[in-house]
């Protein structure tokens, strides 16, 4: 393909792709009931593992005291960016009971800092599962959280919030509307490790921030399995950033795996007009098992969408290494725009799934200044038939690449064999 044909390509997704502004904060009215209407179950925090260790901070004071009940306001329409408003919703605080719950909580709605544990459920696609209201520390460890919409949002900026070992579980809405594992804008911190997320659509964070993202050790399944809307936000991921730009950000050892057919993510991981505040500062991305890409009907040979973006919009100062990415259709690596570099990843896509009529193991071409791709390793088709082979689009930036034969099982297997080396456990862990 040549590069005016290219270019127009790149200029179309552009303007399909526009991510939506900040979401409006949502409003409350207050009553009060008695506090042990809530089935939640709040446990202290678990024996501090070698390679996931929480901060002091999301301990809970010993002496929190229950807050009352939050109702908020139903309203009949909301734009799918907008945090969707609750009808009715129950807020908890930390206890000192380890009993396990008999249900799940129904929509929740937490004011008090602490730990919570679990079981949260909305089976509303207009009613977040969780909403977070408070700036203090929030924990939650070995919760479980059933959602049709959102699963956890904020209604305030700067929550500090961390999960760890948690389940979300995203069953279909039923009507087409914005749903995501978690939602946030402008956190002052955000950590999320060890989680299962399954039938998602991941996590999305909205800058500005200023404070640490750490997304490490998840295991999701079938991002996008159900429909969303195109507009204002065409496409869904397991992570996305936007207009985030902070430092330390860590995506690391994450397992993401879409099945053709029963998924509908486009990048899997996206910063869009996000990344380090400088090239002495960058985000961090390595080591994750990339595995799926597709669109739902496996039979778009113009998808845009694919493995690791780091070169979208405004996004600089990010770098992706020792990443295996696999079956991701369309591109396994983009580092376009500025300051950001791949190095030393696996990619390889057979284009048995689905076939792409552009694919590229990296792609960096737009508004490149400073960004590059360097000892990558790719066997990269674009279907069964059209074999390549396609190490980078364009060439000039990619420098050290070295064309393999390992099959996708192959590499599957590969990213295995260095998780077990390493000791690192995927997903949630034994309470």
């Amino acid at each position: 393909m040549n590069a005016l044909v290219r270019g127009e390509r790149a200029a179309a997704e552009s303007n399909k792709r526009q991510r939506p502004p900040r979401r409006n904060t949502i409003t409350t009215t207050t009553t009060t009931v008695p506090a042990t209407t809530s089935t939640v179950t709040v446990t202290t925090v678990p024996a501090t593992p070698a390679t996931t260790a929480p901060t002091a901070t999301t301990t809970p004071p010993a002496t929190t005291t229950p807050p009352a009940t939050t109702t908020m306001a139903p309203a009949t329409t909301a734009p799918p960016t907008t945090k969707p408003p609750v009808a009715t919703t129950t807020t908890v605080a930390p206890t000192t009971t380890t009993q396990p719950p008999t249900g799940c909580a129904p929509p929740t709605t937490i004011t008090v800092g602490g730990t919570y544990s679990g079981c949260y459920r909305s089976t509303d696609a207009s009613k977040p599962a969780v909403i977070i209201s408070t700036t203090a520390p929030v924990t939650f460890d070995h919760a479980r959280i059933e959602h049709t919409g959102m699963g956890i949002v904020d209604s305030v900026t700067g929550v500090r919030l961390a999960i760890y070992d948690s389940t979300f579980v995203q069953s279909n809405p039923g009507v087409l509307i914005t749903h995501r594992a978690v939602e946030l804008g402008s956190p002052a911190t955000f950590t999320f490790e060890n989680n299962r997320l399954i039938d998602g659509d991941g996590v999305f964070v909205n800058g500005p921030m200023n404070g640490p993202i750490s997304i490490r050790y998840n295991y999701a399944t079938n991002i996008g399995r159900y429909p969303h809307p195109a507009s204002p936000n065409c496409c869904v991921q397991f992570v996305q950033f936007d207009h985030v730009v902070t430092y330390p950000i860590e995506i690391a050892w994450n397992q993401v795996v879409n099945t053709p057919g029963q998924s509908g993510v486009e990048d899997n991981i996206n910063f869009y007009f996000s990344g380090g505040p400088d090239s002495s500062h960058r985000s961090d991305v390595h080591h994750n098992l990339i595995d799926g890409a597709y669109t739902p009907s496996l039979n778009d040979p113009q998808f845009t969408g694919g493995g690791i973006n780091l070169g979208d919009a405004g996004s600089h100062n990010n770098l992706a290494h020792d990443n295996t990415v696999i079956s991701t259709t369309n591109y396994g690596i983009g580092v376009s725009q500025a300051d950001n570099h791949a190095v030393n990843n696996l990619l390889v896509n057979d284009g048995a799934e689905q076939v792409s009529s552009w694919g590229q193991a990296i792609v960096v071409f737009e508004s490149v200044n400073g960004s590059d791709a360097s000892n990558n390793r790719y066997n990269w088709s674009r279907s069964v038939t059209d074999t390549g082979p396609y190490p980078c689009y364009t060439s000039n930036y990619c420098s050290g690449g070295v064309q393999v034969a390992t099959t996708e099982q192959q590499a599957r297997d590969e990213w295995e064999a260095q998780r077990a080396n390493s000791g690192i456990a995927i997903g949630p862990r034994t309470a």
